[in-house]
């Protein structure tokens, strides 16, 4: 039996419960850890639900959803970990202490756009797209669209003040 017929297109509380478990492990089987699996899945999850009666077959898309949210996040948190480590090694040689690096983030982050500022301080406090757009009521193409924006222009902000990592 395909799998459309075995949800109607009011049936997303039931696929919910069928699958989220069957779709974690899937995740764990992939390399996530529980929290990643799980993160990656009630991403794909939210995102399925308002599109849930058109999928033809909603298990495998949130799996493939899924999958990606996981590997994207991987790859963003190897990012960060990688720029943190810049960041730790570049300060002395670039002659800014940590207070001054503070102050110059803040003096840079205020003057940017509210809505960009609102994004990047949510993102820096560590939430996903996903939570910031709910969080502001927005898409999540416009919070990436704001973040890309906002980290251009903490870059030249920066660099202006004088701390230049490179």
């Amino acid at each position: 039996m395909a799998e459309s017929a075995l949800y109607g297109p009011d049936d997303f509380g039931l696929f919910f419960m069928k699958e989220y478990r069957l779709i974690v492990a899937a995740m764990m089987r992939a390399g996530a850890t529980v929290e990643e699996a799980e993160d990656a899945v009630m991403e794909a999850m939210s995102l399925a639900r308002p599109r849930f009666g058109g999928l033809t077959s909603p298990g495998a898309w949130v799996r493939v959803v899924a999958l990606r949210r996981f590997v994207r996040h991987r790859q963003r948190d190897r990012e960060r970990v990688r720029l943190e480590e810049l960041v730790a090694s570049t300060l002395p040689v670039a002659g800014v202490s940590d207070g001054a690096l503070l102050r110059l983030v803040r003096t840079v982050l205020n003057g940017l756009p509210p809505a960009q500022r609102v994004v990047m301080a949510l993102h820096l406090d560590g939430y996903l797209c996903a939570e910031i757009a709910s969080m502001v009521s927005g898409t999540q193409d416009t919070v990436r669209s704001n973040l890309r924006h906002a980290r251009r222009a903490m870059a030249a902000g920066l660099a202006k003040g004088g701390w230049n990592p490179h």
